[in-house]
């Protein structure tokens, strides 16, 4: 997070930060960029484990402070998702399970049910109650028609007209139907050398705020599935 305020701002992003400036996390850190095959393995189980602090930190009190979908937004699509269409696997790319890892760590720090990855990298977990289900679902993987790696989301207000996104990048009217009815709006775009991965991470975004959402406010519902 290096373009904009609100991802430097990120509660969990502060978090993190503070614990890679000691030595501790230094040391831990270099033991498993330098650990060859396992490497994504521990990077993705260290990672867990902050998440794990943060989230912890947070509950301390018996009191939530909720995470809006805008900042898990922000913070997914730098995840690198893109599918591939030629692999034949399902996922098509072992790297969603990265975001998928992530994710696992979040639902269970929230202290949902049954929270796993199955053999096709699904992440799943469960509200447990005794009255209706409802799933509530969305997919990590993004469009391989344009680059999803080095994503780097930033916040603008749309002024109208034509908004550029970097020197031969634009967004218009003719390309974007629809874009003039924003006028006056804040908007999530990258900065034109990637996609922005809203398709699906909006979504996933928007499931894991109404999640936290539900325990915060302590809202009545049925069984959820995620």
């Amino acid at each position: 997070y290096t373009t904009s305020d609100e991802c430097r701002q990120n509660p969990l992003m502060t978090h993190l930060r503070k614990l890679a400036s000691s030595r501790s996390y230094r040391k831990k850190s270099g033991e498993y960029l330098c650990d060859g095959t396992n490497a994504a393995l521990h990077r993705a189980a260290f990672c867990g484990t902050l998440i794990e602090q943060y989230y912890a930190a947070r509950l301390q009190g018996g009191t939530l402070e909720m995470e809006s979908a805008k900042s898990r937004f922000l913070r997914y699509v730098t995840y690198y998702t893109t599918s591939d269409d030629f692999t034949g696997t399902s996922p098509s790319t072992e790297r969603q399970k990265d975001l998928g890892n992530v994710l696992m760590q979040e639902l269970e720090a929230l202290r949902l049910e049954d929270v796993h990855m199955d053999d096709c990298g699904n992440v799943l977990a469960t509200f447990p109650r005794s009255f209706c289900l409802i799933a509530l679902i969305a997919h990590m993987d993004t469009a391989p028609g344009a680059s999803g790696e080095n994503v780097k989301p930033r916040l603008v207000r749309y002024e109208g007209g034509e908004l550029k996104l970097n020197d031969d990048i634009s967004l218009t009217e003719a390309l974007c139907p629809g874009l003039k009815d924003h006028v006056g709006d804040e908007l999530i775009v990258t900065d034109g050398t990637t996609l922005l991965g809203a398709d699906d991470k909006a979504g996933i975004a928007e499931i894991m705020a109404a999640v936290e959402t539900i325990l915060e406010k302590n809202l009545r519902h049925g069984e959820v599935r995620v």
